[in-house]
């Protein structure tokens, strides 16, 4: 059973265990077990067990850029802004995905698994653009299946380390910045990814966050 709470000023969704709830984590827990995360070598592991910490919490677009590649071809990124605070609208990114033929919502971010009528009720979404586990799929299995090469003059390479810090340590990692265009399969975030593919699907990837830019 899920309740809506405010709490201070801020909205909140509680989860009070039920057999529906089992379920949604259960499926959620199973379809991204083959997905490792790491923030700054600080905080890894599993999403759903990242989310739980709150580790996720300034990562939406990184988080779902990521975690959506697992999902069924139809499922979505949805962006755009949500109001957490009551007439305060913040820039935001959710993921959105069938289940037993309802509609979830997937916050990683925030920390919510809900059904979509009770995260619009509460949060107020506004939606600007989107991008489906299809399109950012195949984005970045061509990513990971022809690496951009990294060339770097000395100069180039001491300004690369300042400015990357430990990303430059993880040589094998394929590095994708994400756009600025709202539409697109990778949009914000600034990402390296190690992954396995096979059968055309990716079957295992590890994905490291990194602040500002490559």
């Amino acid at each position: 059973m899920t309740d809506l709470v405010v709490m201070g000023n801020r909205k909140f969704i509680t989860l009070q265990e039920s057999n529906m709830d089992i379920e949604v984590f259960s499926y959620l827990t199973e379809l991204l077990q083959n997905l490792n995360i790491h923030i700054h070598n600080i905080h890894e592991g599993n999403p759903i067990d990242l989310m739980k910490h709150h580790y996720l919490e300034r990562w939406c677009h990184e988080s779902c850029n990521t975690a959506i590649v697992f999902f069924k071809d139809s499922d979505y990124i949805e962006r755009g802004s949500i109001e957490v605070y009551p007439n305060e609208r913040f820039p935001h990114a959710w993921i959105l995905f069938l289940f037993q033929n309802k509609k979830y919502v997937l916050d990683l971010a925030l920390n919510v698994v809900c059904e979509k009528e009770l995260y619009d009720s509460l949060f107020i979404p506004r939606i600007e653009g989107y991008s489906s586990s299809l399109k950012t799929r195949e984005y970045l299995m061509r990513k990971l299946l022809n690496p951009p090469k990294r060339e770097y003059s000395k100069g180039a390479m001491n300004f690369l380390h300042r400015l990357c810090g430990e990303s430059l340590e993880n040589q094998d990692e394929v590095e994708i910045l994400g756009s600025n265009c709202i539409m697109d399969s990778m949009f914000h975030g600034n990402i390296g990814y190690i992954g396995t593919i096979e059968h055309g699907k990716i079957k295992s990837l590890s994905a490291h966050f990194y602040e500002g830019e490559f």
